[in-house]
């Protein structure tokens, strides 16, 4: 629909042709979507999601579709599990030893992967699929004790490895969308598995107190990341009826990526809904 409004013809495929008008309206459309998809706490993108802990869990990882929690819920008393600030939960627990049923938790840090290396080490980085051989991955982190970096090629399933050796791993970005998946290891240490639709990762972490003194479950009801559409026909998720809201800031985006201005249109419609 937004192609027709720009007076272009149809396509049954996306456009990789950085230039054209095709691709621009793709990439206003993604935009669009993310737009609304953040505009607003939307009861259709609410979700729950499971973490199982064991004894001696205090923290974990979010997974990766994890968007803002609203509630924590355990599967043993006292069931809701509190929020606090990372500040209120330092002063009211300045040194959490105890271990039990969690009765409060805390949203913390954005790490950039899974798990950091043991010890310093190069990274070893490989794709699931050989067709990776022309993105590049940039590390960053401490070297030495240093801030620095290294950029490496993919070389699709054989491994390529950094010259330097990283004891903490700020964050890791893909010049490019990747057919695989790739695996990051430090020594024995798997640091990042990163999807091939992942350009670059942040894990936020959840913190509990007391820490699991038994095996349990913990139910996050939250509201989940944006889905981008890759194909013509994907789903970005938004019910139906908000099609022509989605349509009309891509119109907007796309005509602003030809020079020319349609926001204050697309406010209007989107105030409207």
């Amino acid at each position: 629909m937004v192609l027709s409004k720009l007076r272009s013809p149809a396509i049954s495929a996306l456009s990789t042709d950085k230039d054209s008008t095709e691709y621009l309206t793709q990439i206003a459309v993604q935009r669009a979507i993310a737009r609304i998809w953040n505009a607003k706490s939307w009861t259709f993108k609410q979700r729950k999601t499971a973490l199982a802990l064991v004894s001696g869990d205090d923290e974990k990882n979010l997974p990766r579709d994890v968007g803002e929690p609203y509630i924590v819920l355990s599967s043993v008393s006292p069931y809701l599990v509190k929020y606090k600030s990372e500040d209120e939960f330092d002063r009211r627990e300045p040194n959490p030893t105890a271990s039990g049923n969690p009765r409060i938790y805390t949203l913390f840090e954005y790490a950039g992967v899974e798990a950091q290396p043991a010890a310093a080490g190069v990274v070893s980085i490989v794709s699931s699929s050989g067709a990776d051989t022309t993105q590049k991955l940039l590390i960053r982190g401490l070297v030495s004790g240093y801030d620095d970096y290294e950029q490496v090629s993919l070389n699709g399933t054989t491994a390529v490895f950094t010259t330097k050796s990283f004891s903490r791993i700020d964050s890791v970005s893909k010049s490019e969308e990747t057919a695989g998946r790739l695996t990051l290891i430090v020594g024995a240490t798997t640091v990042l598995t990163m999807g091939a639709l992942e350009t670059t990762v942040r894990f936020r972490k959840i913190r509990f107190f007391p820490e699991a003194g038994s095996s349990l479950t913990i139910t996050i009801k939250h509201y989940k990341a944006p889905v981008i559409p890759v194909t013509l026909y994907d789903t970005h998720e938004i019910p139906f009826r908000w099609d022509y809201v989605v349509e009309q800031f891509a119109f907007a985006l796309a005509l602003q990526a030809k020079g020319k201005e349609q926001a204050e249109e697309a406010v209007i419609q989107f105030t409207l809904a």
